[in-house]
Parts: structure tokens; sequence; C-alpha cells
């Protein structure tokens, strides 16, 4: 009886495989500008990574979960300034041939804006990513392609660097264009 079971399992699970695939999806991009006014320089680059994860369906659907974090540094003159950000949540997609779209809830989301040699924290974030893209087959188990992906993120808290926290209502919107990779297992 016992035997029966695990083969059971094992087919059952052999089933599932067929059924769908394991994704892991990383998007990247590096975005500089520069801007020269009587003189000053002000440079601006931005770094995305997205890190999702999950479960395609044989089908459109998609669950997983999206890691993100976002660098953004400004060099003006002497002075330079740093946001970092750390969200994560789940993801549901939809994908057909090879367009996809994905919301993910951030159910974390952390800011870090360092400026001026001192650093303000913002916690207790919430929000949303929404990606939009497309990816070439490269071979059976990887592809590549543009995405664009809007988020919105909210934060309720503040440290500032001296003091106790306080009540924050900070929102961040922001669309960024990114190279995304998919590797399935």
């Amino acid at each position: 009886m016992k035997n029966i079971v695990i083969l059971v399992a094992l087919l059952g699970l052999n089933s599932m495989a067929h059924a769908g695939q394991i994704r892991i999806d990383p998007a990247f991009m590096y975005l500089y500008a520069s801007e020269t006014d009587s003189g000053t320089t002000a440079t601006r680059t931005t770094m995305p990574l997205h890190l999702t994860a999950g479960y395609q369906f044989d089908g459109p659907i998609f669950v997983g979960a999206l890691v993100a974090t976002e660098s953004i540094t400004v060099n003006s003159g002497s002075s330079t300034s740093k946001d970092s950000y750390m969200s994560y949540g789940p993801t549901l997609g939809l994908e057909a041939e090879n367009f996809f779209l994905h919301f993910s809830y951030m159910i974390a989301s952390d800011l870090s804006r360092e400026s001026g040699g001192s650093t303000t924290k913002y916690k207790n974030g919430s929000g949303f990513y929404s990606s939009l893209g497309y990816r070439f087959t490269l071979s059976p188990s990887l592809s590549f392609g543009p995405q664009i992906t809007y988020a919105n993120l909210k934060f309720t808290k503040r440290a500032p660097p001296t003091g106790a926290e306080v009540n924050a209502d900070l929102t961040e919107t922001w669309i960024t264009p990114m190279l995304a990779l998919s590797f399935r297992f």
C-alpha cells in the first residue's frame, strides 16, 4: 500500500511538472543622465534590479513573488544624494505568446535617503508594481526582452537622522524601462 501511495505521488508530481513550469525572471537597467548649467554639471544614475520567481501554469496564469531594489544617485556640483529602495510582495501575472503583464502588491517596502552626510529612513511602505513586456525566445529554457514597470509606493513612517520615528505621508511613483530575462525549469 505504501508503494502505491508513493507511485501515485510521483505520478502526480510528474503530471504537475508537465502542466507548467517554474520560472526565475530577473530584470535590470542602468540609466544615466547629465546636465551642465553655467559650468556646473549634474548627473543622475538609476539602477533598478527586480527578481521575480514563481510558477507558470499551463495557460496564461503566472503566480509568484517579486523582490525589487532601486538605487537613484544624483550628483550636483559638490553635493550627492542617494535613494535606495527595497520592496517585496506576491505577484500575479497573465502571459500570452511572448507578451506578459504582471501585477505585484508590495507588502513591505523601505527607502533609505542619503543627503548631506545624513540618512533618513522611510518605513512601513507598501504599494504596487505593474510590468508589461515582451520576451524573445532564445531557447526552450531562456528568453529575453524589454519591459516597462510602473511603481507606486507609499511610506507611513519616517526615521530622521536624529530624533524619534514620526508619521510620514510620502508617495513615490515612477516608470522605468528594463531588460528582462526568463529562466524556465
